[in-house]
């Protein structure tokens, strides 16, 4: 249990810091795309506006005070090609550009007029189609630095998340042992009080049987002496549950297995509960296919379909119906047990599997239910790699299916 509340905190540990880290890395990556994108747009709209040239004039690139759009001119690398209306050559100026060649600059002017896109990239550069008096001009810029310097950027952070995921990682791993060591050492006294303290109650409770057999052997039974023998069959049930749970919930627990015919094992577990069935007048249908195997362990799975079988039989309704079924779904068992009920509120049927737990306490306390039966059917079930779940899907019916 330990080991898995460990994992548990290094998995929502790593899950929170990849997201925050991967939220800042693509948050980032945007704002430059968006920037890039902004900047050589504002390039394209002087070209636009000048027809295709950078103004000598423009305030913009003259400006003493700002060195970057003085340069602005001899840095952009750019061409213009304009078609007529009928989508002929009519101009291409490639006076300030020396990467690319006529013959590829007609071809990615003749793609971008396909593209059916007033902007967009194409290889690594950036057009953008105006529409003039005579037909439309394309203005592409060669954007191969800027799209470089993204690319760069975008890689490193990828690399700089990976690495920081991998060191936040590896101290989570370090430092989990410290967090979970209070918790490990409170649950390690817990479970040892648990047995102690099973151990210590089996004692008086030996002596007070004892002593109760005594006494009906002198005076006879009465209903005080039944009373306290009930009671003293309650506590035994819930010391020998407590200690079967504490046990369970051990990390590495080594159990004998086996292939275990599970049709055969419910079949004998069944038998000594169908004169009980019959005695309080419950309808009990079995459908159970046969040779159904299990790689477990028998002793464990032989108590747990005593708890379920048990709980059914507790809770069913006066002549009410428990069905026992056990059947092969995409080759794994599925053992459902059904039950009709008086009335049954489905809205907190997942805590049923918690100790100590009770849908009604009243009905729990008149059938001598403690709430740890189905806590320890869970911790069986779970050891077996298998998942179990209660339905209601009405109010007058309850049923328990375990998925192996």
């Amino acid at each position: 249990m330990i080991n898995n509340l460990r994992k548990r905190f290094i998995i929502v540990a790593m899950t929170a810091v990849i997201i925050v880290l991967s939220t800042i890395i693509i948050t980032i990556n945007i704002v430059n795309y968006r920037n890039l994108n902004i900047r050589i747009d504002s390039i394209t709209q002087i070209l636009e506006d000048n027809n295709g040239n950078f103004p000598v004039d423009n305030p913009l690139v003259d400006t003493p005070s700002n060195n970057r759009n003085q340069e602005l001119p001899f840095e952009t690398r750019y061409y213009t090609v304009t078609f007529d209306n009928e989508q002929n050559l009519e101009s291409l100026d490639l006076s300030h550009i020396a990467a690319i060649n006529k013959q590829n600059a007609i071809s990615l002017a003749n793609q971008a007029l396909e593209s059916n896109k007033t902007s967009d990239f194409i290889n690594n550069y950036k057009y953008k189609i105006i529409d003039t008096d005579t037909g439309v001009m394309l203005i592409f810029i060669d954007s191969a630095r800027e799209l470089q310097t993204f690319n760069e950027t975008l890689i490193n952070s990828i690399y700089i998340v990976i690495i920081g995921i991998i060191a936040i990682f590896i101290l989570v791993l370090i430092f989990s042992k410290i967090i979970i060591k209070p918790v490990a050492e409170s649950y390690r006294k817990q479970k040892q009080f648990i047995t102690d303290a099973s151990h210590e109650i089996k004692t008086p409770l030996t002596i007070i049987d004892a002593n109760t057999e005594v006494l009906e052997m002198q005076y006879g039974e009465d209903e005080w002496t039944k009373s306290i023998k009930n009671q003293i069959t309650r506590l035994t049930s819930l010391t020998n549950n407590l200690v079967s749970l504490s046990k369970m919930d051990e990390e590495n627990i080594k159990m004998q297995m086996s292939q275990v015919n599970l049709s055969e094992l419910i079949q004998t577990t069944l038998k000594p509960y169908i004169s009980v069935c019959k005695v309080q007048k419950l309808n009990l249908e079995v459908n159970v296919a046969a040779d159904v195997y299990l790689q477990g362990n028998k002793s464990l799975l032989k108590q747990l379909f005593g708890i379920l079988i048990d709980n059914a039989i507790k809770y069913t309704n006066k002549e009410g119906t428990i069905k026992i079924k056990l059947q092969k779904i995409k080759q794994k068992p599925v053992l459902t047990v059904y039950n009709s009920v008086e009335k049954i509120d489905n809205k907190n049927l997942d805590l049923i599997f918690e100790r100590f737990y009770r849908l009604d306490e009243s009905r729990n306390s008149s059938t001598g239910g403690n709430g740890i039966g189905l806590a320890l059917a869970k911790s069986i079930v779970t050891f077996h790699k298998g998942k179990i779940s209660a339905f209601a899907e009405n109010s007058s019916s309850f049923e328990i299916k375990v998925n192996f």
